[in-house]
């Protein structure tokens, strides 16, 4: 317009473009602006959340790495089976990082809580307590959202399917992802990463773990493996 305008005569070089469809765009570009806000203040209040949970630095840095992969892959989702950014898709997408924290959570905090060293085997013992549970879990779910899939309403078929996939990813990140990662780089001992322990290190000054290690070795460390 602004070309058109400097072109016409100077009575009439005062055109503009008015449209419907601007107001839409305008609560689109809302929408948009809105959806990714959230799904970052959720993401943050996730990381939150795990590293209370878990009360490990280290556990947490990977299972808010689990989670922000599960996001990544469910846009991937969205723009490959060519949904577009409505009302209900930007609803759901707020709620993914929720549901994304679930099965990693209590893998997470089993790993902690276990008092076996070694990575392997802290991972192993966070699998035989807790993965039968997220197993169960995630089957519940995903067989109750697929019934969605046949209803009459499109809200509910775009619900139920999203439900379903991200169900099915935070399962895969959370036993394919996580757990290889925790038995690969997770902490091998207790104190390792333990907030308890940093703050005590760091802010208290007082080094719990070298006083732990000092009992153990007066009563015999026992052999630590990965």
């Amino acid at each position: 317009m602004q070309e058109i305008n400097a072109k016409a005569p100077k009575q009439i070089a005062h055109g503009f473009q008015t449209c419907d469809e601007w107001a839409v765009q305008v609560t689109f570009n809302v929408m948009v602006a809105s959806t990714f806000f959230s799904i970052g203040v959720s993401y943050l209040v996730a990381v939150v959340v795990l590293t209370l949970a878990s009360r490990n630095v280290t556990i947490a840095a990977f299972a808010s790495l689990n989670i922000l992969g599960v996001v990544v892959s469910i846009i991937g989702f969205i723009v490959m089976a060519g949904y577009t950014l409505g009302p209900v898709e930007s609803i759901v997408l707020v709620l993914i990082v929720g549901l994304s924290v679930d099965f990693v959570v209590h893998l997470a905090v089993s790993y902690s809580a276990t008092q076996t060293t070694g990575r392997f085997y802290r991972a192993r013992s966070a699998l035989l307590e807790m993965g039968v549970s997220v197993t169960s879990g995630a089957v519940t779910t995903l067989s109750s959202s697929f019934f969605l899939f046949f209803t009459i309403l499109t809200f509910f078929q775009v619900f139920g399917t999203f439900i379903f996939v991200t169900i099915a990813f935070s399962y895969l990140w959370a036993v394919f992802f996580f757990m290889p990662s925790m038995m690969q780089l997770g902490p091998r001992r207790h104190p390792f990463g333990d907030l308890s322990y940093l703050w005590n290190k760091y802010v208290r000054g007082v080094d719990s773990e070298s006083k732990a290690e000092a009992v153990e070795m007066r009563n015999g460390r026992p052999e630590e493996q990965d």
